[in-house]
């Protein structure tokens, strides 16, 4: 309901404290969309989550943080698995799919 009333507002500014973390993942995908597409209109988003691939898919600039690392700069600088394994303080993996994209996923 809070994602509604701020996009009715025409809100300049979205801050957004784990907006997807309560929807499937069909929905997840629909609103990472609808977010992109407010960021293209000119507004700007703070957005927390803990998903890598939430940032990778909507972020231009990250700031990763866990365990006393702090980790901050574009998203292309960040979004590696070392970065992520670092802050995550578990080993990541990244996969392409056929569209080219980067999914970052914990290994085993």
């Amino acid at each position: 309901m809070a994602l509604i009333t701020i996009l009715m507002q025409q809100a300049p500014l979205m801050l957004l404290d784990e907006p997807l973390s309560q929807l499937d993942i069909h929905h997840q995908q629909q609103t990472l969309a609808l977010l992109a597409h407010q960021r293209e209109l000119g507004h700007s988003l703070l957005m927390v989550s803990h998903d890598p691939n939430h940032a990778h898919a909507l972020a231009t600039l990250l700031f990763l943080f866990g365990e006393g690392q702090w980790l901050a700069g574009t998203r292309e600088d960040m979004m590696t698995t070392d970065n992520l394994s670092r802050v995550y303080q578990h080993p990541f993996t990244a996969l392409t799919d056929n569209t080219g994209t980067q999914w970052f996923v914990p290994c085993k």
